[in-house]
């Protein structure tokens, strides 16, 4: 190298962010008033405002005043469907909360040509209702006899269809059997109403030609944009897909993925997949060959039950005898499913929200923990129904409590009324076990974690809470060492909030600034600072 030449990767291109209130969640070390982060985007020096200034002035850097605001790690979301979700703000035709049915074709024509990127699926329609009650796919028909119509309702638990989505998918109209755990409302004369239930869903939701990829990207991109409006900076997808890893990887190659995701690839759920695969474990065990610097795959998601919601109630309870409701679990080999994922070293994210599906996951975590000790940490993901004696058992056996979604904690926010779903975070935390939190974010799953967490730090306090939605996350992702806290050597994504969350005030909290590994990447257009 020539005397004199300046590279981007010398001290002086570090930057020195200086009097904050900076809570770092390292319980060694809580609180800073600046820091340092380096080229590479790292966190260098973390210490004093004096400090800080001092190593900057001698350095040449960058200096950035913080004016006193409230700084802390980025955001971990730990139950996310980005391209779900990125898909809907661009290309989903969403009916309004309340639609009645008569509404659904005027509002749908309406909402699919507002649509910004039309045609992403073709000549079908995709889009989002909560629910029809009564419905009958009549209503769509006159409308869009020849266009096929998929509805997604119920958090992707539930969908609807017009005859020529049916057609296209090749349901038998007249004669369609009722799949394993799936339900099929039928009209008097026996045919198919075009509501598709749990897994009757799965041949529609295959159906549906699959985006360009540079859709898909762009998908990606809008997700990870509002991810970052809400401070999330790393995030667990749960419903990981070949076509998502394939966009996932291409922009990361390209330098333009600014969010870490860990990939939760699905086994055996096509309706939530959109893929049928044979076998159904193929791209899991090619998930090494899609892992880049921002992706994680050696991640699984299974499904053991479904939702104690109507109008399917397809979660698993327990039956007179105490037992798990085995019409209900979706994964009855799940001993074996688990133990052969678990020797790869991959990490498992189990659905489970009935008592049943809870507890016999735990039974078969138990199994794999006395084969192999040291496995991975796997966690369920949900965790609205556990058994009183099952708490305990998440810090015996080293599983993750997922606790999503994140929206509905709190009833009297959001007006839901689920007496079958109940998060007991002072039970998990006097269990002294691993919590993190999701949002479950897609079509009817709000996004925003903070003001959904205000009523956890009410009930574990501000700190711990904190705790769950940063360095907890990490450690769930294997990612302890380098993320989740404000420490040297650890990426430097970080986050200004409004407020001092260390004192609560969750509900009112806003995202005034965000940054991914030193990079500002989202700025509040009301911000002050």
């Amino acid at each position: 190298m020539l005397s004199g030449t300046r590279v981007s990767t010398s001290a002086e291109n570090a930057v020195a962010y200086i009097n904050g209130r900076v809570y770092t969640v390292d319980k060694s070390s809580p609180w800073a008033e600046g820091f340092i982060v380096t080229p590479d985007g790292k966190f260098g020096t973390i210490g004093s405002t004096t400090q800080i200034h001092e190593i900057a002035t001698a350095a040449g850097m960058v200096v950035y005043d913080l004016r006193q605001a409230f700084v802390m790690p980025g955001i971990h979301d730990a139950h996310v469907h980005a391209l779900h979700a990125g898909a809907q703000m661009l290309s989903w035709a969403e009916l309004p909360a309340g639609t009645a049915l008569d509404q659904a074709p005027k509002r749908l024509a309406e909402c699919a040509c507002a649509c910004q990127f039309q045609h992403a699926y073709q000549d079908w329609i995709v889009g989002a209702v909560w629910n029809f009650d009564h419905f009958d796919r009549s209503a769509l028909d006159e409308d869009f006899g020849d266009r096929p119509v998929l509805l997604h309702g119920y958090g992707y638990h539930h969908h609807f269809a017009n005859t020529a989505a049916l057609e296209r998918a090749g349901y038998d109209i007249t004669e369609e059997p009722v799949p394993s755990h799936g339900e099929l409302p039928r009209r008097p004369d026996g045919s198919l109403t075009g509501e598709l239930r749990g897994q009757a869903a799965n041949r529609a939701a295959a159906a549906v030609p699959v985006p360009p990829i540079a859709h898909v990207k762009r998908a990606l991109q809008r997700a990870a944009k509002e991810l970052h409006r809400n401070g999330v900076t790393s995030c667990q997808e749960a419903s990981a897909s070949k076509v998502m890893l394939e966009a996932l990887g291409e922009l990361d190659t390209e330098g333009k993925l600014k969010m870490h995701f860990t990939t939760h690839i699905l086994y055996k759920n096509e309706w939530l997949s959109g893929e049928v695969l044979s076998p159904p474990d193929r791209l899991i065990m090619d998930a090494e060959k899609y892992e880049t610097q921002h992706v994680h795959t050696g991640f699984v998601k299974l499904m053991m039950d479904g939702v104690p919601a109507p109008p399917v109630f397809s979660h698993a309870g327990l039956d007179e005898n105490g037992k798990p409701d085995m019409s209900k679990i979706l994964l009855p080999e799940i001993n074996e499913v688990l133990s052969k994922f678990d020797a790869r070293g991959l990490t498992c994210k189990v659905h489970a929200m009935g008592l049943g599906g809870s507890t016999m996951t735990l039974d078969a975590f138990e199994q794999v923990r006395r084969k192999n000790p040291d496995g991975p940490r796997h966690e369920i993901a949900h965790c609205s129904n556990v058994l009183p004696d099952d708490f305990a058992r998440f810090n015996k056996l080293n599983i993750t409590a997922e606790m999503s979604p994140a929206g509905f904690f709190d009833y009297a926010k959001s007006g839901l009324d689920m007496p079958l779903i109940n998060w007991d975070f002072e039970r998990m935390v006097e269990a002294k076990n691993h919590v993190t939190i999701g949002s479950d974010w897609v079509y009817g799953m709000p996004l925003p974690l903070l003001p959904a967490v205000d009523i956890v730090a009410r009930k574990v306090g501000a700190k711990k809470t904190l705790e769950m939605i940063t360095l907890e996350g990490a450690r769930a992702t294997n990612r302890e060492q380098d993320s989740g806290s404000i420490e040297t050597g650890k990426v430097a994504s970080f986050i200004i909030i409004d407020r001092d969350l260390s004192e609560g005030g969750f509900d009112k909290a806003q995202v005034l600034k965000t940054w991914f590994e030193g990079e500002l990447v989202y700025e509040n257009e009301e911000c002050p600072c």
